[in-house]
């Protein structure tokens, strides 16, 4: 649960309450991306159902640290910022469906980037056939955005190397 969190409608719940979204492919919130998981899980004999139910219930929660949590604090603490300094809307197409912030440096490359303002845009996610622009920034497609000359100035300026990875196509003439 340390990845970008979404707070929206779960797809599967009736309660009408804004959650956080921990499955973005089917777009659940914990407890219905639980119920799918057990379901899945199954065993195909009945009987052995009540001592899978047991195994599920015994396995202990993984440890996290201190620093992961203060990060993932002060992670929060930006996103709601970047949401009051943005509006809640797509940033590369308008959208203001199936919302997620996304990192341009991704995390895994840059973990000093994880809370960097300028490195977290609010994208819109992939949901059913429409392909968010989340993904197509992901695909290094990002011709029909209307930030993109500021994604390509700011990831050039964040992490050169990352940019010649990614874009180096624009440099081209």
């Amino acid at each position: 649960m340390f990845g970008e969190v979404v707070f929206d409608y779960c797809s599967k719940c009736d309660c009408g309450k804004r959650m956080p979204i921990v499955n973005k492919t089917k777009y659940l919130c914990e407890q219905k991306n639980r119920e799918r998981l057990d379901n899945s899980k199954l065993p195909r004999k009945k009987e052995s159902l009540n001592e899978f139910k047991k195994q599920l219930a015994s396995k202990p929660m993984k440890a996290v640290s201190s620093k992961r949590i203060q990060e993932q604090i002060k992670y929060q603490k930006v996103c709601q910022e970047i949401s009051k300094e943005r509006g809640h809307r797509c940033e590369s197409c308008g959208s203001t469906e199936f919302l997620s912030y996304s990192h341009l440096v991704p995390r895994s490359r840059r973990r000093d980037l994880i809370t960097e303002k300028r490195n977290i845009k609010i994208q819109c996610m992939t949901f059913d056939d429409n392909l968010g622009c989340h993904d197509e920034y992901e695909q290094g497609r990002i011709d029909n955005f209307r930030d993109k000359e500021e994604i390509l100035m700011l990831v050039k300026e964040l992490d050169p190397q990352y940019y010649m990875i990614k874009f180096s196509k624009y440099d081209r003439p």
